[in-house]
This record gives C-alpha cells, sequence and structure tokens, in this order.
C-alpha cells in the first residue's frame, strides 16, 4: 500500500538557501477525485457517464456547501457529445453566447485550471473545490490518502459523516481495499457494492 505514514509523505526540512530557505513536500494526486474519471474510457470512446462519479461529484460540491448542479457542465466537458446530460449542463450552445465564444471541449482535462472556462465554475467555486480534485492518474482514489471529504463523498446518501470518515482515517493504513470496505458500516458497503463504488478505489498510488 502507499499511505502517508510512508517517508514520502513527511515534508523537506527547511535548510538555509542564500538569503531564504528552501522546503517542500510531496502530495498524492491519487488521493484525490480525478475528473477525467467522469466518462469511461477518459473520454476516448463513446462517452458512457459513469454515474457512480457522476454522484460522488456532486456530493462533495454539497459537503463544500456549493451547487451540486455545478456538478453537470463538468461531465458535458469531459464527455464526447454535445447533448447536455441535464438542464444544468453545457454544451456549445452555452458557450458560444459568451464574449469570446468557445466551445466545449468534449475531451479529457489536461490541466485543472480548465475549470475555469466551465460554466459556472467561478474562481470562487474554483478556490474552494480545486484542493479536492485533479486530472492525474487512473482515477482510483486512495483511501489511505484521501481527505475527509473524499472519504465523505464516497457514499453519496450520506452515510459517511464527518464522525464515521475521521474513524476511517484514524484506522488507516490499510493494507487493500476490502480491509476498508469492511471497516465502513454495513448499509454503506451494500452501496458501495450496488453502485459499484468498489472498484473506483484503492491502497496503492501511481501519480504524486
Amino acid at each position: 500500500y502507499d499511505g502517508l505514514d510512508e517517508l514520502w509523505a513527511y515534508p523537506v526540512p527547511e535548510y538555509p538557501l542564500g538569503d531564504g530557505v528552501l522546503s517542500g513536500a510531496i502530495t498524492d494526486e491519487t488521493g484525490k477525485f480525478n475528473l477525467n474519471s467522469l466518462v469511461d474510457n477518459n473520454g476516448k470512446t463513446a462517452a458512457t457517464v459513469q454515474k457512480t462519479r457522476h454522484k460522488q461529484l456532486r456530493r462533495l460540491f454539497e459537503l463544500l456547501q456549493l451547487d451540486p448542479e455545478l456538478a453537470d457542465p463538468i461531465v458535458d466537458w469531459v464527455d464526447i457529445d454535445s447533448d447536455p446530460i441535464s438542464a444544468y449542463g453545457a454544451e456549445d450552445e452555452s458557450y458560444r453566447r459568451l464574449d469570446p465564444p468557445y466551445s466545449a471541449k468534449n475531451a479529457r482535462f489536461d490541466t485543472l485550471e480548465e475549470l475555469h472556462m466551465v460554466w459556472g465554475i467561478t474562481d470562487d467555486v474554483y478556490r474552494k473545490i480545486s484542493p479536492y480534485l485533479t486530472v492525474y492518474g487512473d482515477g482510483l482514489i486512495n483511501v489511505n490518502t484521501a481527505d475527509s471529504l473524499i472519504i465523505q463523498s464516497l457514499d453519496f446518501e450520506g452515510g459517511i459523516d464527518e464522525s464515521i470518515a475521521g474513524r476511517l482515517i484514524e484506522n488507516r493504513p490499510y493494507e487493500n481495499k476490502q480491509k476498508f470496505i469492511d471497516s465502513v458500516p454495513a448499509d454503506v458497503k451494500t452501496r458501495f457494492t450496488t453502485a459499484g463504488t468498489t472498484s473506483g478505489i484503492d491502497t496503492k498510488s501511481n501519480f504524486f
């Protein structure tokens, strides 16, 4: 497994460099929600929206006290079709009314900063949600390094609250994802299995 108990997770101590000091830290991107996981095959083939991931992103917006409907234009930005996913979605018709006009990308995110171009994502929204998002890695979330809000968002029906997430974090590291799944409440475990959440989590990381 990869976890925050490993050497890489400890910050580099400050040391003198000229008139200043130098320090550093390594961040695990796999502990965040990957926007490119919203569609299958990262949007490279027929765009099938991953409903579980979509609901998880909506839940993350809710936890941050943001409008969950903002998840819909993000899905439309990364999927390859030109049909809005809902009344709250946004495709070319919405973006061409802007000044200057442009088109929906309809492809995977290359950088997280692209979120600024997505319909409804203001600077304030970006500041609040960007620390929990990534565009790097294979889309699996490492439960050993994920933030409390990411852990809570795994159950989009709210079965993992702050208290339960705190307990799950205290019990880390998990050697494999089954040990994590066995640690969640029974009703949450059932939903994990039904919704396919278990296929989206891991205890290893591949992008730092």
